[in-house]
């Protein structure tokens, strides 16, 4: 498997996590839930929704790791043999995508790795992307919500 399927992968399986949901708070980063398996916390960014239609909306999304998993996530690295340089440090990942709200699917268009000081670990923009159908209680399905239910107010 090439290393753009593999972090295709990596990011729908976070995505697809069972979740764990606290209230909401942020400037631009909205805090929408906590993963109940490794405790990464998962943002969007409010001021990055982007209309496209009235049930399609592009938006960023930022998943911070917990130590655990920081080391899930190199350790899934690790076993494809993919580089791990620099993962150390790793602190967050921002995915961009484009959302279906009205048929809850998701396309992931690129996501960037990103360590403690703020530089690029590893950028992946996407080439053919595909839609996913994202199931009831997942990180994705929440992001869903949480932009329908601050859309609505």
């Amino acid at each position: 498997m090439n290393s753009f399927k593999l972090y295709t992968v990596i990011m729908i399986v976070f995505l697809t996590l069972n979740v764990g949901c606290k209230e909401a708070w942020a400037v631009n980063w909205v805090y929408f839930a906590t993963d109940n398996v490794y405790g990464n916390q998962f943002f969007y960014d409010a001021d990055s929704v982007n209309y496209l239609t009235q049930n399609i909306i592009e938006v960023n999304y930022k998943e911070l790791y917990s130590e655990a998993g920081k080391n899930a996530y190199i350790s899934i690295l690790k076993s494809h043999n993919i580089s791990t340089y620099g993962y150390d440090l790793l602190s967050y990942t921002i995915v961009y995508l484009k959302v279906d709200l009205k048929n809850n699917l998701i396309m992931i268009l690129s996501f960037t790795d990103y360590n403690k000081n703020g530089d690029i670990l590893y950028f992946d923009n996407i080439e053919n992307p595909n839609w996913d159908y994202v199931q009831e209680g997942t990180i994705g399905r929440l992001l869903i919500e949480a932009i329908k239910s601050n859309k609505n107010k």
